[in-house]
This record gives C-alpha cells, sequence and structure tokens, in this order.
C-alpha cells in the first residue's frame, strides 16, 4: 500500500513531538524497573515491611526517582529513609549504653530503660561488634541495568510506530 506525500509529511512532522514524549516515558519506566529491584533487594535484607526492628521511629526504607530535563530526560534514584546507611553500609563497633549512663548538653534526658537486657541479664553497657553492610541499593541497580536499555529503546520503537501510523 503506498501513502501520498502529504501523508508522509504529516508523519515526518510528529516524529520529533513523539520521540521527545517517549523519551520521558522510557526514563520513567526504566526509573520504576530500577526501583522496582532495589525494593526486592530491601525486602530481602531486612522483611517485608522494609522497617528496622528495633527502632522507636520505625523508619520505613525505601528506594525512590526525580526525573530531571524535558528534552533530555534524566532520572536520579536515591535510596530514602533515615536508616538506610546502617543497611547499605553496615556499623562500626560501638557502645551501646541505655538512659542514665551518657551525659548530655541539656543533662540526663534520655528515654528508655536504665539497664540493657541481654540474653536474659541486665547490663549497664554493651560493647557491639558492628555490622556488615547487605548493599540493597547497590545490588538492585545492578541488577536491573541490563534490562533498562532494552525498556527505554522498546519506548523509542513505539514512538516511531504511532508517529508514522504502523
Amino acid at each position: 500500500m503506498t501513502r501520498g506525500l502529504a501523508d508522509l509529511a504529516v508523519s515526518v512532522g510528529r516524529v520529533p513531538a513523539e520521540l521527545q514524549a517517549a523519551q520521558r516515558a522510557g526514563v520513567l519506566k526504566a526509573s520504576l524497573e530500577v526501583k522496582a529491584a532495589i525494593r526486592r533487594e530491601i525486602v530481602s535484607a531486612i522483611g517485608a515491611d522494609r522497617h528496622m526492628s528495633n527502632l522507636r521511629s520505625k523508619a520505613k526504607l525505601d528506594a525512590g526517582f526525580d526525573i530531571k530535563g524535558k528534552t533530555d530526560p534524566t532520572s536520579l534514584i536515591k535510596a530514602r529513609g533515615f536508616y538506610f546507611a546502617w543497611v547499605e553500609r553496615g556499623t562500626r563497633p560501638h557502645r551501646i549504653t541505655p538512659r542514665g549512663n551518657r551525659r548530655t548538653r541539656r543533662g540526663n534526658r534520655r528515654t528508655g530503660p536504665r539497664a540493657l537486657t541481654i540474653g536474659g541479664g541486665l547490663y549497664g553497657a554493651a560493647n557491639h561488634p558492628g555490622q556488615d553492610g547487605k548493599h540493597p541499593f547497590e545490588k538492585g541497580w545492578k541488577k536491573a541495568a541490563p534490562a533498562t536499555p532494552g525498556i527505554f529503546q522498546a519506548e523509542v520503537r513505539a514512538a516511531y510506530r504511532r508517529a508514522w501510523g504502523i
């Protein structure tokens, strides 16, 4: 089936707008894939609720992204959650003290128990050996990285089909 010259001109005119929209949509879909991969790694590292246990704040760890730019969109993927660095990079050895053992600038205003319960015994302080990081953010984006170019290219191909009416 042949197409007229006017029809081809209209199709060529639609290509730039379709490609610009497809770039943003492709970056969005690829970012969602990376975010989902990071969430899967967080779940395997700390549990399905993505909350760290034994913290009063019950901080939820997550990943998010911001898409910057309209003509050449870029996605900035971020780890979200106050304690995410503890899970990602781990902690150094440190001393855990209960309320009443540490002085602050405003005096002794720490809330909580006056002794630590560890293994059924009461202690005035404990030395924590630290913990290794589980690196869910790094593992997640590395697992999703091979799939993201294909997701972006599929959006661009779909834009060409829409613009050319195929």
